[in-house]
């Protein structure tokens, strides 16, 4: 596990106020497992408020959450979870970031990024649509009543 030390806080806090700026926000597209929707962390009432923030955030132009559902089994990101960046500017390059327990890691080879987005596009498609991907969150959000 991750810890949450103050610097990892504030660049997620950062991060997330990108998401919703009114100016030029950033473009977020998220592949979660469905096991991130059903695992019990923190109670049913903390899980509701997570499913709720998953459920707003999606309602951003700019945010795309599908879930992948355990029917699919076994998946590419089965061994963990990746992110890939893009920058606006088409001279800098795409890179990667994988964090795991040895630490941060930043594929920025073209071959690595490449493989990563090969990974992503094949998650996508396995994943549910959007639009059922949030009744799905809902139908979750409704069995923690």
């Amino acid at each position: 596990m991750t810890s949450g030390t103050p610097a990892s806080v504030g660049l997620r806090m950062a991060r997330k106020q990108a998401l919703v700026r009114k100016d030029e926000p950033l473009t977020m597209w998220a592949v979660l497992d469905e096991a991130v929707v059903r695992r019990k962390v923190g109670g049913p009432d903390v899980m509701r408020a997570q499913l709720e923030h998953l459920l707003s955030m999606s309602e951003q132009p700019n945010v795309t959450i599908q879930i992948l559902p355990f029917e699919v089994g076994a998946h590419v990101a089965v061994s963990g979870s990746f992110t890939l960046v893009e920058f606006a500017e088409p001279t800098d390059p795409e890179i990667g970031y994988v964090d795991c327990a040895a630490g941060n890691v930043y594929p920025e080879k073209p071959a690595q990024v490449r493989r990563m987005k090969t990974h992503f596009h094949h998650l996508t498609s396995s994943a549910l649509p959007a639009i059922k991907s949030l009744s799905f969150i809902r139908k979750v959000q409704k069995e923690l009543t």
